[in-house]
Formats: C-alpha cells, sequence, structure tokens
C-alpha cells in the first residue's frame, strides 16, 4: 500500500471516530511491515467456520438419528477412525452442536474424506462442497517448505473462497456458508507469494505465550515488569538496531 493510501485511509479512520495504532507513528513503520499470520487467519477463521458449516450439513442433511447429538455422535466414528488410522495428535475428544471453533483441528485431510463418503456429486451444492474441500486440502497441502509453490497456493486458495462464495449464494435464506473478512486477508496472504510459515504464529503463540507465561508468575525476578524489560533488552542485545536516516 502507498505512503499516500496509507494517510488517508488513517484519515477516514479518525473521521469516523476509530482509533488508528501509534505504532504507524512510529518512523519507518507502515502496513508493509505487517504480515498476516496463517494461523488467526485459517486455523482459526475461515477453515473453522467451513469445517462448522460443513459438518452441520452432514449431520443435518446425511447422517440419520433423533437428535443433533445423536447425530454428531455418530458422525464422530468417522473422525475417530481417521484419527486411529493416522495416528493424529491433536484430537477433538468429542463432536458436539455446540463445539467451539478452537476445538477444530488437524481436520482438514478427514473433511475431505467424509466429503467422498457422504456427498452426492449430481447435486451441484453438494459438488461444490466437495470441491471446496479439495481446495481447502490443498492449500494445507501445500504449507510446508518442501511443497511450497506460490502458484498453487494462490490459486487454491481464490477457487476455496470463489466455492465458499457461491455456497453462501445457494444457502442465502439458510445462511449456513458465509465469506468472512478473513477470506480477504487469505487472498492477502497468497498475493504476497511467501510462504506463511515464514510469518504465522505456532500453536500456543510459541514464543510469544512462553514470555506471557514466564511474565505471570509472581514476585522476585520473575515479575512481569522483570521479565519483560529482560525479554527486552535480550532482543536489542540480540539484533541490530535499524539506522533512521532523516
Amino acid at each position: 500500500v502507498s505512503y499516500d493510501l496509507q494517510q488517508r485511509f488513517f484519515i477516514r479512520q479518525r473521521q469516523q471516530g476509530k482509533l488508528v495504532s501509534k505504532l504507524f507513528a512510529v518512523p519507518g513503520f507502515g502496513s508493509e511491515c505487517c504480515k498476516a499470520d496463517f494461523l488467526h487467519c485459517c486455523d482459526l477463521g475461515i477453515t473453522s467456520d467451513w469445517m462448522g458449516s460443513f459438518l452441520f450439513y452432514l449431520q443435518s442433511e446425511k447422517i440419520q438419528g433423533a437428535s443433533k447429538l445423536i447425530r454428531c455422535t455418530k458422525l464422530f466414528a468417522d473422525i475417530d477412525v481417521w484419527y486411529r488410522e493416522h495416528n493424529s495428535e491433536d484430537c477433538v475428544p468429542k463432536l458436539l452442536p455446540t463445539m467451539l471453533r478452537e476445538e477444530a483441528r488437524a481436520l482438514v485431510p478427514c473433511i475431505l474424506r467424509l466429503a467422498q463418503k457422504y456427498l452426492d456429486v449430481t447435486k451441484v451444492a453438494e459438488l461444490t462442497m466437495l470441491r471446496g474441500c479439495m481446495e481447502l486440502q490443498a492449500i494445507y497441502s501445500n504449507l510446508s517448505a518442501g511443497s511450497w509453490n506460490s502458484q498453487h497456493f494462490h490459486a487454491a486458495a481464490h477457487r476455496f473462497l470463489l466455492l465458499n462464495g457461491s455456497l453462501e449464494t445457494h444457502f442465502e435464506e439458510d445462511k449456513l456458508f458465509r465469506v468472512k473478512p478473513k477470506g480477504h486477508l487469505l487472498l492477502e496472504l497468497a498475493r504476497r507469494q511467501s510462504t506463511p510459515s515464514a510469518t504465522w504464529t505456532h500453536r500456543g503463540e510459541s514464543f510469544g505465550h512462553t514470555v506471557v507465561t514466564l511474565a505471570g508468575r509472581r514476585g522476585g525476578k520473575y515479575s512481569v515488569k522483570a521479565i519483560s524489560n529482560s525479554v527486552l533488552r535480550r532482543f536489542m542485545a540480540a539484533n541490530e538496531l535499524p539506522k533512521l536516516q532523516a
């Protein structure tokens, strides 16, 4: 984003009574310094939304049972088989109608199998769901350094969002599928043409989680202020500070 466009955006934000982060007042800091995080964009965003909509459709339309709870239990039996076959570490302990999105992990390959098992490809909506699951799997399969291909990643992300948009239109009355703002973030991430693994945040927020855990301790050298200052000083010692030119 150009400097002029960025400043005009900030002006509009202030005119609308919205806050602008003070980080953007730091010399040399702009939106180009911000990187999209795949974990929050997909794992905790569009992937979880897609899974929730897809699994809800399966238990509602494809699984027999007198209640949602019974149908979810039957559907989880298929998921549990997949877990055991692949010795998955990140397992959802059970499937409930009221599950939180952060509990849906390591299920991307599994929902593709469920789609292949239950969906009827002669029905346009279900064929679209199947293709969406395939594109989502293509996105995740392309994340490792050994398989990374920016063109394939961008194409899969673009197709997935188009399919999701088609399903949103098809199920407009039921509001089963929706394209969320994080879909735009995924497109931005894909267009950067750099592997998401270079800037993503690992499970438990990784380093940030470790620092917060240490800083949360009470008393002595492990006080919040002491730990925070210590981490900052070590970072400054290990990294050369940028030289700002007038």
